[in-house]
């Protein structure tokens, strides 16, 4: 959630940096409750990138956390 914060807070670059380290987190086991941190993670990220407009990298991510 500290990535969600600096997001909103327009800290963008510290908050890719917390979100990277989460998905580093996540993606340490395969298990069910890692998968729905992943998707949170993912779509999280989305959102990052939606509020500093790359809507390409956006989507990848919304994706991402979809197929998860």
């Amino acid at each position: 959630m500290l990535g969600v914060i600096l997001r909103d807070r327009s800290q963008y670059d510290a908050a890719e940096r917390a979100f990277d380290a989460a998905l580093v987190i996540a993606n340490a086991k395969a298990d069910a409750d890692h998968s729905n941190l992943r998707a949170l993670v993912h779509n999280n990220v989305a959102g990052l990138w939606y509020y500093r407009s790359d809507y390409r990298k956006a989507l990848g991510h919304f994706q991402a956390a979809r197929r998860i």
